[in-house]
């Protein structure tokens, strides 16, 4: 990218806010700070994206826009004039562990942005020297690769932890979950002799690595085929593991599955500039042949060719309508407690056809009639759930698919609220 066409850029990007900016109006402009040829990466949209949802938290939104340049990406924001705003976003920079590497331009004129000088405060520092940031870029302190790759490493790091966090917390959130239908709970095996709440938590540690690779795969993948294979060879890793650590016991291998694709079409999502439709999209995409990969070794494909159960493959396939509909009830939900991810689940069992809870219930008869049993809870009804999951556990009855679709629901929640552009 030549200096032309990035000055150009620049004078399009004022031109566009002037043309923008209405009486009693003003426009936040968000951009990535980086350097040269790097203006247009995958880093730069990770940090349009984070930075998008940070700044929309507080503000009456009248308008937004994402737009692509030759000066890099940068999304305006409309919102009513707020003398507190500046301040706020100046707080952003200068807090936020990123915050160096986004400028948050407040315009409240078709003039010139509100700047740090005008309001008394000092000069933003430089990333690597802590020198102001405006003596090292006119004297070339510091090579554009050198600012990159530190600006790369420290957005790598920020997404990591928030990967790894958001998955601990999904998949605890629907452990510690107490009464779920012959699942484990912290008190309670459910119907499951050789598991534990210890052995589950112990498990899902010991995946996080995997899961996080997925997201990589994706974040870093060029096509939706090649993150898909890629992916394929990561989750048999993951399955590997995950029956080293528990003494081959299946703790988790549908949620490998069905988190997996929706951290590796998360990763793509976030580097491609997509919506949480998109991510959807990705998965329908990449699982478009999922059917005919099977050899009805397992019990899903099995479940498949006798009673045309597709279970999570299907849920794949058809690009997760289950988990966009147990989104929807979390999303709308004031808080998200027991009440809420009880009936949430109930809802998905009902929604889905889960070959775990065919497998245990031995028969297709015996199948619907424990389904029917759960989905006739309509209301919450802590004493009648409590009667059911006793059932379950005698008749050795368990949803690990409707556990699994639950999980990958509450990341999704959190994942498009920290890092995906909406």
């Amino acid at each position: 990218m030549n200096e032309e066409s990035i000055l150009a850029a620049r004078e399009d990007r004022l031109t566009h806010i002037r043309n923008h900016l209405g009486p009693n109006e003003a426009i936040i402009c968000i951009k990535a700070n980086i350097p040269g040829e790097y203006k247009n990466s995958k880093e730069a949209y990770t940090l349009l994206s984070i930075f998008n949802i940070e700044c929309q938290q507080d503000y009456i939104i009248l308008d937004k826009e994402f737009v692509e340049s030759a000066d890099g990406p940068y999304i305006l924001i409309k919102t009513p004039i707020d003398a507190n705003i500046k301040k706020n976003l100046i707080d952003i920079e200068t807090n936020h562990p990123l915050g160096r590497m986004i400028d948050l331009d407040y315009y409240v004129s078709d003039e010139k942005s509100v700047t740090r000088q005008s309001l008394g405060l000092s000069p933003r520092k430089c990333y690597l020297c802590n020198r102001d940031a405006i003596q090292c870029i006119r004297e070339k302190t510091h090579s554009d690769k050198r600012i990159f790759t530190y600006i790369q490493t420290q957005v790598y790091a920020y997404v990591q932890d928030i990967i790894e966090h958001l998955v601990i917390r999904s998949i605890k959130r629907e452990l510690d979950l107490e009464h779920k239908f012959g699942l484990v709970t912290p008190s309670s095996n459910g119907s499951h002799l050789d598991m534990n709440y210890t052995l589950m938590m112990r498990s899902a540690k010991a995946l996080l690595f995997s899961f996080t690779q997925m997201f990589w795969i994706g974040f870093d993948g060029i096509s939706l085929e090649t993150i898909y294979a890629q992916g394929k060879k990561q989750g048999l890793a993951a399955e590997k593991l995950m029956y080293d650590v528990t003494n081959d016991v299946n703790t988790y291998k549908g949620l490998i599955f069905i988190l997996g694709l929706a951290l590796m079409s998360g990763g793509y999502a976030i580097s491609h500039q997509q919506t949480l439709d998109g991510l959807f999209d990705n998965i329908r995409i990449m699982t478009k042949n999922i059917f005919e990969e099977s050899n009805y070794q397992t019990f899903g494909e099995k479940a498949y060719r006798e009673y045309q159960i597709g279970g999570a493959r299907e849920e794949a396939y058809r690009g997760y309508p289950t988990v966009k509909k147990a989104m929807n009830t979390l999303l709308e939900a004031p808080i998200i407690d027991d009440e809420v991810l009880h009936m949430t689940l109930i809802d998905i069992i009902g929604s889905t056809d889960d070959t775990v809870l065919v497998k245990r219930a031995g028969s297709l008869e015996a199948y619907r009639r424990y389904k029917n049993l759960i989905t006739n809870i309509k209301t919450y009804d802590l004493k009648t759930i409590i009667e059911v999951t006793e059932e379950c556990i005698r008749g050795n009855i368990s949803c690990g698919g409707a556990a699994d679709i639950l999980i990958t629901a509450l990341f999704l929640v959190d994942f498009s609220r920290k890092l995906l552009i909406a």
